[in-house]
């Protein structure tokens, strides 16, 4: 929680909500579907100047009301104390669309706790992988008024960052990886944020209806071998058969 007595700490909370928590959650689907979940907390006096609660949730409603590939499922805002946390709930047909979000006026018109947890985003197809990457740079935008956040701060305020992937990474830096192989974790208290960039990457094995796929064509092509046999056979045997 930032001290209100200390008026720098303050100012750094108030400027671009530098003292904050936030978690992210993310459930990719085999078909490339998914859907996640974002938890931010922040100072009351944060939200107050990103606009309050109606400004916020305004922004966020125009944000996903100008981006159709997502869907805004839920938002909530509740207050514990000095705090507010803001939940908000999406999902989307193709996750890749998610690389497109940055680059919107949209985003870049929320809240700078949640643009810069966010980071950039980077997906390439190689070969039967998909190679995952993604940066997030918080101290870049909040500038040299990290300089004034408490120790405390730093060490107590934390970012987590989890992805449930459709197949087991091959390769992958999270700090944690859950008991089916499939969960990654990347947790950072905000003074390693802030010193960061830090980055995320993961080369998972593409999603397998691609097999199911192939088994389909596979079968389709044995059947069309099958009956173009058939065919032939009755053919040769109308031919050879003496006309009356």
């Amino acid at each position: 929680m930032c001290k209100s007595a200390q008026f720098l700490p303050l100012l750094a909370c108030l400027l671009l909500a530098s003292c904050f928590d936030s978690r992210e959650e993310i459930w990719i689907a085999p078909d490339g579907s998914g859907r996640a979940e974002l938890s931010v907390t922040l100072p009351g006096a944060a939200l107050l100047l990103a606009g309050g609660r109606d400004g916020v949730e305004a922004k966020v409603r125009r944000f996903f009301d100008e981006t159709p590939e997502l869907e805004l499922d839920s938002l909530a805002f509740e207050t514990a104390g000095d705090e507010v946390r803001i939940r908000l709930a999406a999902s989307a047909d193709s996750m890749l669309d998610l690389m497109d979000l940055q680059e919107s006026e949209a985003f870049a018109e929320l809240p700078a706790a949640a643009t810069s947890s966010f980071g950039r985003f980077a997906v390439e197809i190689d070969g039967l992988d998909i190679d995952y990457r993604r940066t997030i740079d918080i101290g870049k935008g909040i500038g040299f008024t990290a300089l004034a956040i408490p120790a405390a701060e730093k060490e107590e305020r934390r970012l987590v960052y989890i992805a449930h992937l459709p197949t087991k990474p091959k390769q992958h830096n999270a700090g944690e990886v859950g008991a089916d192989g499939r969960t990654l974790t990347w947790s950072y208290s905000l003074g390693e944020a802030l010193a960061g960039p830090v980055h995320h990457q993961a080369r998972i094995p593409m999603p397998i209806p691609w097999l199911r796929i192939l088994l389909i064509v596979l079968a389709i092509a044995i059947l069309a071998t099958v009956l173009g046999r058939r065919f032939r056979l009755q053919a040769q045997r109308k031919k050879s058969t003496p006309s009356a």
